[in-house]
């Protein structure tokens, strides 16, 4: 049967009065959305704890990312330029993403790449030239010359430094100068130590093969200098003298050292 509602004067009222109904007054979804008014559910009607599930919004497209646009509104749009996303979240860096970078045909120490890093999951790390140079274990030359005497022989070892690198491995050609047959050259790694002499002062045009030095001098039948690296050290190699019998004079050594 229909309510009637009287004020206080014992008048009728058309309608409900206002705030006659509570909340305790209304059933559980009473009101649905065609009670709502146009608008009626505002940012402040939404509770900050409401956790409302994602798949109460509308529909993204595959891929797409949501952005707020010129008018500051929220917009479904596909990411473009240098990388794109899966809709599992992978990002990845398109295949001409690099292709107008400005060129560069020459590398400096200092300059840095990018390198994926197994140790950290593939993630992208920089690393300078001059680390990867080092870790590659080349690209390091270095050309010099040392002299021996053959009174200051037994001054051992013999150091070379200033390389700026730590070498793998020296090449020699020894020789005292002006004097006919006195040479040789040598490979040495620090380990294996290789050489061929010019034995002209044995017998004449000869040559012979050591493996157990990288720099061997006849200076005259039964006299010879001896040499061989004993350290290779961050900038340096060290080279151990010997003698055989009693050589004199000077010896000068050209060397290619390589890291």
């Amino acid at each position: 049967m229909p309510w009637s509602f009287y004020n206080s004067n014992g008048k009728l009222i058309d309608g409900v009065i206002d705030g006659s109904i509570t909340n305790a007054k209304l059933a559980d979804d009473a009101v649905g959305a065609d009670e709502l008014a146009e608008n009626a559910v505002v940012d402040a009607s939404i509770a900050s704890g409401a956790l409302i599930a994602f798949s109460k919004l509308a529909n993204l497209t595959d891929g797409n990312i949501l952005v707020g646009n010129g008018s500051n509104v929220p917009t479904s749009v596909n990411p473009t330029g240098d990388v794109d996303i899966a809709n599992d979240g992978t990002i990845s860096l398109n295949s001409t993403a690099i292709s107008g970078f400005d060129a560069k045909t020459s590398v400096a120490d200092a300059d840095t790449l990018l390198i994926g890093d197994s140790a950290a999951s593939n993630a992208l790390k920089k690393m300078t030239k001059a680390n990867l140079v080092a870790g590659l274990g080349g690209a390091n030359f270095k050309v010099g010359s040392f002299y021996v005497d053959s009174h200051s022989i037994g001054d051992n070892p013999r150091v070379e430094s200033g390389l700026g690198f730590t070498p793998k491995a020296v090449i020699f050609l020894a020789t005292q100068p002006v004097t006919a047959g006195e040479s040789s050259i040598g490979f040495d790694d620090g380990t294996t130590a290789v050489c061929i002499e010019n034995a002209h002062a044995q017998a004449a045009g000869s040559w012979e093969v050591w493996t157990d030095r990288s720099i061997r001098v006849v200076h005259s039948s039964g006299n010879t200098f001896n040499g061989e690296i004993t350290a290779l050290a961050s900038g340096q190699f060290s080279v151990t003298w010997s003698t055989v019998g009693s050589p004199s004079g000077r010896i000068y050594i050209l060397y290619l050292a390589m890291g």
